[in-house]
């Protein structure tokens, strides 16, 4: 389960794939998704990743050689990663393992010459991989032949058709800053699919981080959650983030107005210097030393007193 950070079966599991990856037992399928779930559950370890990119690299070297025809008909025989996989592969290098530019570069050209065959999910996923590859790679950016930096531009500014939906809490969330006469307006910010409760007045979002935004039993946000805030703060904005497990223990429409007015306060204190440093990514965001991994399932303490909120 990707939801599910159980230490000693995560340990476990890595140590099987480190094995069946320095041995090239991985398909392309299973290899992308294994890269994939680890990714998914902040589990980053150096030997897994280095295993896992050798493994990943055999695979791209020989599309690479197969060359622009690597994925017709006549070659499905060959091991080779479907559209599927590299994207899976490269936003999971991009966001959360830190691959090298190497890799990256011949995911970029692979996905380059299938880019007829993505579908709008796969479009939305690399939409905001670009976005972050600009950001904080911007020399590999720069060294990119012209058709690759020409299909992620397109990535970037084309929008993908891809279902929203808004939940029944942050609904609620969006009333309560409504009566505190706040203006407010539901919106994709940095993700196609995910709309954000934006503060226009000043320039915030907030961010309403629901139970699939954390771990099974755990107060820890997932690294996809994680990222999302990562993407808010490098666009320039405040992010304002509202865990549904303290939004439930708030009873009263008075305790819910005086919660998010102080988290507002908070946020304004911040200066500058901070904001620039919140956007950038973290050891938090992007690894994990398993201290939080067996953690006990009773929560701590959820909900903070009036005082504290004051």
């Amino acid at each position: 389960r990707v939801d599910n950070r159980h230490g000693r079966s995560l340990l476990l599991l890595a140590r099987m794939s480190r094995r069946c990856a320095e041995n090239n037992l991985f398909s392309q399928e299973t290899l992308a998704v294994a890269i994939n779930s680890f990714a998914k559950l902040d589990f980053n370890d150096t030997r897994l990743a280095v295993a896992f990119e050798g493994a990943a690299m055999v695979k791209l070297d020989k599309a690479l050689e197969l060359g622009q025809e690597y994925r017709k008909t006549s070659l499905k025989d060959v091991d080779v990663f479907d559209v599927q996989a590299l994207v899976l592969i490269l936003h999971s290098f991009v966001c959360f393992t830190n691959g090298s530019d190497e890799a990256v570069q011949k995911l970029l050209t692979l996905i380059n010459w299938s880019k007829n065959e993505l579908s709008p999910f796969q479009r939305r996923t690399l939409k905001t991989t670009c976005i972050l590859l600009r950001r904080e790679r911007p020399a590999l950016c720069r060294s990119l032949p012209h058709d690759v930096r020409r299909t992620m531009q397109s990535f970037e500014e084309n929008a993908p058709e891809v279902p929203t939906n808004v939940s029944r809490w942050q609904r609620e969330l969006k009333t309560t800053l409504l009566r505190m006469d706040i203006s407010v307006e539901l919106k994709a910010v940095v993700d196609d699919q995910i709309l954000d409760i934006y503060l226009p007045s000043s320039n915030a979002v907030v961010y309403a981080a629901g139970p699939f935004a954390h771990y099974i039993n755990s107060t820890n946000r997932t690294a996809y959650s994680k990222l999302h805030q990562r993407l808010l703060e490098a666009d320039g904005y405040t992010c304002l983030v509202v865990p549904y497990y303290e939004w439930s223990e708030l009873k009263t429409e008075e305790d819910k107005m005086v919660y998010l007015w102080s988290l507002g306060r908070r946020a304004a204190g911040q200066s500058k210097d901070e904001r620039i440093e919140d956007a950038l990514p973290s050891s938090d965001m992007q690894t994990s030393d398993m201290n939080d991994l067996e953690e006990p399932s009773g929560r701590r303490q959820l909900v903070r007193t009036r005082e504290e909120l004051a």
